[in-house]
C-alpha cells in the first residue's frame, strides 16, 4: 500500500488516496482507492471481519464491499465446509484468500 497524490496540470486540482499493489508470480495490479473511500473501506473490512453464521439462517452466506475502482473484499461462509473465508479481488487478477478464525486476514 502506498499514499497517492494526483495533480491536474491545467487546474491545479489535487486528489489523494492510496494505491493497493497486488502481486503474483507473473502479474501485478494496482487498485487506486480515493481518500473519501478510506473510511468506508476500513469500516467494510471491519464489518466483514466480524461476520459470523448468525447473519442468516441459511447454510451459507457471501458478503462484499467494493470500491469505485473495483477492489473487492469478500467474506464467504459455508457451514458444510466449515470456517469463514475472506477474499480480496481486483480486476481480472486471481483472488487472494485465507481461512480465518477472527478478523479480516486477506494476503496482499
Amino acid at each position: 500500500m502506498r499514499c497517492k497524490e494526483s495533480s491536474s496540470a491545467s487546474t491545479s486540482h489535487k486528489d489523494y488516496g492510496i494505491a493497493v499493489v497486488i502481486e503474483g508470480n507473473q502479474w501485478r495490479r494496482v487498485a487506486i482507492v480515493d481518500y473519501g473511500e478510506l473510511d468506508p473501506l476500513l469500516n467494510g473490512m471491519d464489518d466483514l471481519g466480524k461476520m459470523t453464521y448468525s447473519v442468516t439462517a441459511l447454510p451459507g452466506f457471501e458478503a462484499a464491499f467494493t470500491t469505485k475502482s473495483g477492489l473487492e473484499l469478500i467474506a464467504y461462509g459455508n457451514k458444510q465446509q466449515g470456517g469463514i473465508r475472506t477474499f480480496l479481488e481486483y480486476d481480472d487478477s486471481p483472488e487472494f484468500h485465507s481461512h480465518r478464525t477472527n478478523g479480516f486476514n486477506s494476503r496482499t
